[in-house]
């Protein structure tokens, strides 16, 4: 409807906000803002990034040729790392050992022998004395 007392373009309840509201250049101006800001967020972490593959490299590097060159064990005692293993051949050594022949002092003619033929040696001949000495 047409009412007589408005003037003509305007809007009968009220003025017209519809394209004073948004301010399009501006929302464009900010994309753009957000647009290169993060580009230089990517190419600054991307750089960062790169900088701290070559310092792990760089380290690596290091401890590499550390690790190569130059292996010092610790002093003794030193961990054990397979325990059964390291029994195993304490066993196997000693029992070796104790049921083997073997040359205590070759030039005094000193041997070992095992434990089971020098027990029916001590029953053979059964267990050496010592002389009684006079009394003084």
């Amino acid at each position: 409807m047409h009412n007589p007392s408005t003037p003509t373009g305007q809007n009968p309840s009220g003025p017209n906000f519809d394209d004073r509201d948004i301010n399009l250049g501006k929302i464009v101006l900010f994309g753009f803002y957000i647009a290169i800001f993060t580009a230089v967020s990517f190419v600054g972490l991307r750089l960062l990034y790169k900088a701290f593959d070559r310092q792990a490299e760089q380290a690596d590097a290091a401890v590499a040729a550390f690790v190569k060159d130059t292996r010092v064990l610790p002093p003794e005692p030193r961990l054990q790392v397979d325990e059964p293993a390291t029994w195993a051949q304490e066993f196997a050594r000693q029992k070796a050992m104790v049921g083997g022949y073997a040359w205590v002092d070759a030039n005094a003619g000193v041997v070992r022998i095992p434990v089971e033929r020098a027990m029916d040696r001590v029953l053979e001949r059964g267990l050496p004395a010592r002389e009684e000495q006079a009394a003084q």
